[in-house]
């Protein structure tokens, strides 16, 4: 009993006390905000390879700030990459339920031409039934924009929705 009692404490003085956790917490809090002041200066760079690599960093992040998020859609609605508007769909998957995620992505639907980034847009938001995103594929499959492989998937995800 001696020896266990005094592996307990042992172990206890070796976390750094009562003081350990919050010492871990505040480190963990450090890191994500690198993370993002990372992903931020790394989604800035000329190189879509680089920019990738910063959305990446955007997916290790528990809970990003307004400007990670606005940098994510930026990429989204705006990179001349649709490598990097792919990236930024699928990290943009991790936090679908931050108010008004959903809604922005149903607004980039409406702004897409490369045909994998509509459809994966659509997808997304067929996925998490996004009832908002009912309008916006009403409006493409409607459209003449679409390629017809997109107007499938566009005219699938609409009944899929409005079930």
């Amino acid at each position: 009993a001696v020896l266990l009692l005094a592996g307990l404490a042992a172990g206890w003085l070796l976390n750094g006390g009562a003081g350990g956790r919050e010492r871990l917490a505040g480190l963990s809090r450090e890191v994500q905000a690198m993370r993002q002041q990372m992903a931020l200066s790394l989604l800035d760079r000329p190189s879509a390879s680089e920019r990738i690599q910063g959305v990446g960093y955007t997916a290790d992040v528990k809970e990003p700030d307004d400007a990670t998020l606005e940098a994510l859609f930026r990429a989204l609605d705006a990179d001349a990459n649709p490598n990097v508007r792919l990236a930024a769909v699928d990290a943009l998957y991790l936090f679908r339920d931050r108010p008004g995620v959903r809604e922005r992505l149903v607004r980039s639907l409406t702004v897409q031409t490369y045909p994998l980034v509509q459809v994966a847009l659509i997808d997304f938001l067929v996925e998490v039934r996004e009832a908002r995103a009912a309008e916006a594929l009403k409006k493409l499959v409607e459209g003449d924009a679409l390629i017809p492989e997109v107007k499938k998937r566009a005219e699938l995800g609409l009944r899929q929705i409005t079930i």
